[in-house]
């Protein structure tokens, strides 16, 4: 068989980019493909654009290398982008129900394996360059998502040759010239996220992550009344502003039993929570985080923090907002609640309301640690954070 390979973008024309460089890595998988398919006994065209092409010129060549060929099969190369996690591949409208839809399901199955990852599966799109303008069957390969660190651990753990041979047994089948694929190493486990919180003069039963050990199903630690103290168990240390004494000192110990220096709080109400993760191995594991957000009484979570940073962009240090609503708000876990504007007093730059807003739950993701380098910025999200197809 005759077959068209490229990888996706160019250095000049950028693709996605956080954990993992899409063009890099898709240049990767490329070249590995192109040799397994030739060691295999297929003709192969490499259609990838040259390294100083821009947009669109670079999709322009793409296609017309293509379609010059006389290639039976076109393969594109890509990495995802825009949170998800695992493995899909694109096909055309054109394509359905015949051998374009079979192949991208074959491939998204046999690399999401290969990867350990979610096979998220054949998708149809009819707004892509490469499918729209081949003469050929085309298919689009999103081997993996950029901005999820599962995947930049999985891909780094497998490797861009296994990757193609992955996509080299799904397209064209073994052979007995193939080089077999080597077995992915095993991805660095997350270690769990034990926390209690005492609330109403009672501790709660233990988290683990987001399992409650006391068998209510809840995915958070709390009860609807102020936390009055918190117990962390992980590598790194805890703190908390009180409504009595403001900001505590450090926590490091995991003791329920030992209020002065097992838990943090001094029984008052808790208003802000920092947690810091200390990476034990990082060499074994890569450097790590803790993601955790906290809920005021009577409203929803608000944006998630990973160590010391909002995710939200705010730039706030810390989970909370020290202010509290005269309204009642409806709960709605996962978004950004809080008091309507004027609802309480200015006091020396710090809101202040009739009742004091207190953190009233505390909820650490069952992903709670994540390897993390940055969060996206503002610039990642209006460049090259997403794929910008024409």
């Amino acid at each position: 068989m005759k077959i068209a390979v490229n990888g996706g973008h160019t250095p000049t024309s950028p693709g996605a980019g956080m954990y993992l460089d899409e063009v890099a890595c898709d240049r990767a998988i490329k070249d590995a493909l192109v040799a397994e398919l030739r060691a295999r006994g297929h003709e192969v065209a490499d259609c990838t654009a040259d390294d100083w092409m821009a947009y669109p010129l670079e999709l322009n060549t793409q296609v017309s290398r293509a379609n010059a060929s006389g290639a039976e099969l076109g393969i594109s190369i890509h990495l995802n982008a825009g949170g998800g996690t695992g493995t899909e591949v694109l096909y055309h409208p054109a394509s359905a129900g015949g051998w374009g839809q079979q192949v991208a399901q074959d491939v998204s199955a046999a690399v999401a394996s290969r990867l350990g990852l979610p096979n998220r599966g054949a998708k149809q799109r009819s707004d892509l360059w490469w499918l729209n303008g081949t003469s050929m069957t085309a298919v689009l390969v999103e081997v993996c998502f950029v901005d999820h660190r599962a995947d930049e651990a999985a891909y780094n753990a497998v490797g861009p040759a296994a990757i193609a041979f992955a996509i080299a047994d799904a397209v064209v089948g073994g052979s007995a010239g193939a080089t077999p694929a080597p077995e992915p190493a095993p991805v660095p486990a997350v270690p769990d996220i034990r926390y209690r919180v005492r609330a109403g003069g009672v501790w709660l039963p233990e988290m683990v992550d987001r399992t409650d050990t006391g068998g209510s199903g809840d995915t958070y630690a709390g009860n609807g009344q102020p936390i009055e103290y918190l117990a962390m168990d992980f590598p790194g240390w805890y703190q908390v502003c009180t409504e009595k004494s403001g900001w505590l000192p450090k926590v490091y110990a995991y003791n329920p039993d030992d209020l002065e220096n097992g838990c943090a709080g001094d029984g008052s109400p808790i208003k802000y929570v920092r947690c810091y993760y200390e990476t034990q191995d990082p060499d074994s594991t890569g450097w790590l985080r803790i993601r955790y957000a906290v809920a005021n009484v009577g409203c929803g979570f608000f944006a998630e923090m990973e160590d010391l940073t909002d995710l939200s962009g705010y730039g706030d240090d810390a989970a909370g907002n020290g202010l509290v609503g005269r309204r009642q708000v409806h709960r709605r876990r996962g978004r950004r609640r809080g008091a309507l504007p004027g609802e309480g007093v200015a006091v020396g730059g710090v809101l202040i309301a009739s009742a004091v807003l207190l953190v009233a739950s505390l909820l650490v993701l069952a992903d709670a640690v994540y390897q993390l380098v940055r969060a996206p910025s503002k610039e990642d999200l209006r460049s090259n954070y997403y794929h910008r197809w024409p």
